[in-house]
């Protein structure tokens, strides 16, 4: 069940909720709405939010301290009344900028980036130790060959399962991940920076691009940008 907590004014809530249930289709939600920070706060110690929709009042150093940063897996949507091109792309991949005075085209441009974020969310069951472990797709940083077995980087540490790099490929290149060397398949969403011969992740690890990839991977990465 998707949580979705909004911090707007009446009328704009009732906008982007009717939005909401366009954009999210079959998938299951339900959504709270609020006018002040502290009534939110309050709801969100007794069950988390994964989506926050909130006016650009609410766009303080303060709020994005205890609200954002603090949950990094949490998509946040900033309703502006003045809006750059700059802020039309999503910064480290979950924060949104939208026009608040054109919310049905603006919930439609992020619809794919943001449908995008909620696959992630999928889990994976990963074969280890003779256990089925459930991994949260978003969880997992990147996956690497290590000999005949694989080993998933996640948020919850080190998983190793006997696999090829080629049937990863099959089961994750549809959340988004790409292949940026022979050994190396990463989640995009947790890439903060790229150049031509490095990745680098939300979690500050830089892996190597393959000299032989460095064009597709850029290209790939810039149309993904772009299409999202």
């Amino acid at each position: 069940m998707l949580r979705i907590a909004i911090l707007e004014k009446e009328q704009k809530a009732k906008d982007i909720i009717f939005e909401c249930a366009k954009m999210l289709g079959e998938w299951e939600w339900t959504f709270a709405h609020f006018t002040k920070i502290s009534e939110f706060a309050h709801a969100d110690e007794k069950q988390r939010f994964d989506c926050l929709i909130m006016n650009e009042l609410f766009h303080t150093p303060r709020i994005s301290t205890s609200f954002i940063e603090a949950y990094p897996a949490r998509i946040v949507i900033y309703c502006m009344d003045h809006l750059t091109e700059t802020m039309k792309i999503p910064t480290n991949g979950r924060i949104f900028y939208i026009d608040r005075n054109q919310i049905k085209p603006e919930m439609k441009r992020i619809k794919g980036h943001f449908l995008s974020l909620l696959q992630s969310r999928k889990e994976y069951l990963l074969s280890y130790a003779n256990l089925l472990v459930p991994l949260q797709i978003q969880d997992i940083y990147y996956i690497e060959k290590s000999e005949k077995k694989l080993i998933y980087h996640t948020r919850k540490g080190f998983f190793k399962e006997r696999k090829t790099m080629a049937q990863a490929e099959q089961i994750f290149l549809p959340y988004d991940f790409i292949r940026i060397h022979a050994g190396l398949l990463v989640n995009v969403a947790h890439v903060a920076q790229i150049t031509k011969d490095v990745m680098v992740l939300s979690n500050q690890e830089e892996l190597p691009i393959a000299r032989a990839r460095r064009k597709a991977v850029i290209d790939w990465f810039h149309e993904y940008v772009d299409g999202k």
